[in-house]
């Protein structure tokens, strides 16, 4: 019996066996392949590491929370466990993904739907019985006053500086603000993120990141009419330590009336 056990141990050891399962409300942030699987009645989007699948989130329209990866890219994935499962995954809440830059071909895995279905999805817009999740107007009723400071932050994928639709409505609301204020001042900080990996690495993102998005920024709510805007960034990396790292990651838009 212990020269079964011994051997066993052996083969485990030499076979390199997987690390134990991260336990729920574990941080975990690592780089790996998207994986897609074909669900009714929208597909999942999965991400695999060390031998496991977590569950990302479903393709849907660019209004929601989560935008999903692409194949043929690798992706950041930054999340908390939870002890649930969905389509084959273990659930990631919170959970983002960021699409890396360079090419990965090896990336391209597609699943078939193997018995999994999503109950949740919400139909964006396009030909469906069932309607569109709702939308802000395209032009926003101006505030009423009183006027006083008022701050709001958005933040961005890795090393990228796409403001998305989620993104969008807040800006376009401050803007909308910042107008009917008349500010005197409204300020546009952009910031540097690091992301501390799960197997002990650090991930930092280009130098000049931060000024692109502030100027990015500046210019969206210019153009929605924010007066007096003025754009400051800090290129020092902040975060690091694999806990909510995606939340450096960011601009901030300051009105003082």
């Amino acid at each position: 019996m212990r020269a079964r056990l011994a051997i066993a141990a052996f083969a485990a050891l030499s076979l390199g066996a997987a690390p134990a399962p991260p336990a729920p409300g574990q941080s975990v942030a690592f780089v790996g392949c998207p994986v897609i699987r074909d669900t009714e009645p929208v597909p999942c989007w999965l991400a695999e590491h060390e031998g496991r699948l977590y569950y990302l989130g479903i393709q849907a329209d660019a209004s929601a929370a989560f935008y999903p990866p692409q194949l043929g890219h690798q992706t950041l994935v930054e999340g908390v466990v939870t002890d649930r499962r969905l389509c084959g995954g273990i659930v990631l809440e919170p959970v983002r993904a960021s699409v890396l830059k360079p090419l990965a071909p090896h990336c391209d895995r597609v699943l078939k739907a193997q018995g999994h279905r999503i109950e949740h999805a919400e139909r964006g817009p396009g030909p469906s019985t069932v309607p569109p999740r709702p939308r802000p107007p395209a032009v926003l009723p101006p505030p009423p006053p009183p006027y006083g400071p008022k701050t709001t932050t958005v933040w961005f994928d890795f090393d990228r500086d796409h403001i998305f639709l989620r993104s969008a409505f807040p800006l376009r609301e401050i803007a909308t603000y910042a107008k009917a204020a008349n500010a005197r001042r409204v300020t546009v900080t952009g910031y540097r993120g690091a992301v501390g990996l799960t197997d002990g690495g650090v991930m930092t993102e280009e130098a000049a990141i931060a000024r692109v998005r502030a100027e990015k920024v500046a210019e969206f709510i210019r153009e929605l009419g924010a007066p007096a805007v003025e754009v400051l960034w800090d290129d020092r990396p902040r975060g690091g330590d694999g806990l909510r790292d995606w939340e450096e990651r960011r601009v901030t838009v300051e009105v003082a009336p």
